[in-house]
This record gives structure tokens, C-alpha cells and sequence, in this order.
């Protein structure tokens, strides 16, 4: 096979790794969301969810994965390559995240994501998301779900966390908050929305002071 005409990098061959990743996936079930988010008021998979759902299926199957970190203006870039005992691999391509917060602090809260939602789709791992699920079963018929786009990334962890600090401080409520971006819940407001609110916040605290 001419490697060239493959929309994506490899080995030479992926004969072996393909059969072996056929029977991992089968064996891989969801992440469970065990992780508490006050903030989101839910449940979520985090990292250490993802990697426990998939080792014992790939390693049976002699495949193992490795995840590559490249320079990217205001993003953390995580490109996730699946190994095979054969020597033949497969990356996934790259994941980017944006950063929100210019620090050690915040790129590494993005660089988390980047490999959480990189590692969980080259293998197909869907989390489970009890709150989800019981949210979406109990809505009713006709109720218009949130849209989003492809390219959509709600609000990190940190954004969150920053947003609910300042929030306390200048004794603004986080259903406000909500009702602001008109919201039910944190995961449907887009990271790109962090500096409006944080900004919306300050002026508050001015306006206190």
C-alpha cells in the first residue's frame, strides 16, 4: 500500500495492528465517571478513567500507545500513536485545546484535556456520563437540545473554578451566572466565553467597591 495516499500517518503496513485493535475495542467499554465536579453539578471521566478503561484490553492484544506534546500558539497539542508489539503504529492525529490562562497552571489543565479526549477517541471510548444519561432520558419529547458545533469546547475545570472564585467574592450566584450565558449548566457555555464573564464579574466587583 502506497503510504502517501493514506490521509493519515503510519506504518507500512498496519495488517497486524488493525486485527489486534479490532479485538482491543471490542473488549474496551465506557469510562466511568467517577470524578465529582462541583461545579458542573455532575459526573465526568477524567485521564487516569480513560487509560484504566482501555490498558487491560490493548494490552492483551499487544498494543500500547504513546502521546506526543507539539508547540502550539495559545493550544496544547497532544498527538495520541498506537503501538503495536509488530512494530507497526498508527497516530491519530492531533487534539488542541485552548489555553486559558497563560501559566503553568492553566496550559497544564489544557494539556490534560488535550490527552484525555485525544487517548479516549483513538480508541473509541465513550465515558459514561450517568448525569447525562438520567438528563437526556427524562427530558421531554420535544425539548430543544443544545447545538453545538464540532469545534465546540466547554469550559475547562479551571476556567470554572476561577469563574466560581470571583463569583463568590463579589457575591454573584453561579445560577446567574447561567442566566448570563443562557445556560443550564456550565458544559454548555463555550471556553470562548471565559472573558466575557470574567470581565462582566470585574465590573461587578468595581461597582461593589
Amino acid at each position: 500500500m502506497n503510504q502517501t495516499s493514506r490521509p493519515f500517518n503510519s506504518s507500512e503496513s498496519l495488517k497486524e495492528l488493525a486485527s489486534a485493535l479490532a479485538k482491543a475495542q471490542a473488549e474496551i467499554e465506557g469510562a466511568s465517571a467517577d470524578k465529582t465536579n462541583p461545579h458542573f453539578r455532575s459526573k465526568y471521566a477524567d485521564l487516569g478513567n480513560v487509560v484504566d478503561a482501555i490498558k487491560p484490553a490493548i494490552t492483551r492484544h499487544g498494543l500500547s500507545f504513546v502521546q506526543v506534546s507539539h508547540n502550539a500558539d495559545s493550544s496544547a497539542c497532544i498527538e495520541t500513536i498506537i503501538l503495536h508489539a509488530s512494530g507497526e503504529w498508527l497516530s491519530c492525529g492531533c487534539v488542541c485545546v485552548p489555553v486559558s490562562k497563560r501559566d503553568a497552571q492553566g496550559y497544564g489543565s489544557a494539556l490534560t484535556y488535550a490527552r484525555r479526549y485525544s487517548l479516549a477517541s483513538a480508541f473509541g471510548v465513550a465515558p459514561e456520563d450517568d448525569d447525562g444519561n438520567a438528563a437526556a432520558k427524562n427530558a421531554p419529547p420535544k425539548r430543544d437540545q443544545p447545538k453545538y458545533e464540532p469545534s465546540f469546547m466547554p469550559l475547562s475545570d479551571q476556567q470554572v473554578a476561577e469563574i466560581s472564585a470571583l463569583a463568590d467574592k463579589v457575591g454573584v450566584s453561579l445560577d446567574k451566572i447561567l442566566a448570563f450565558c443562557k445556560a443550564r449548566t456550565f458544559q454548555e457555555i463555550p471556553a470562548t466565553s471565559y472573558t466575557k464573564i470574567m470581565n462582566k464579574l470585574e465590573q461587578s466587583r468595581r461597582a461593589v467597591a
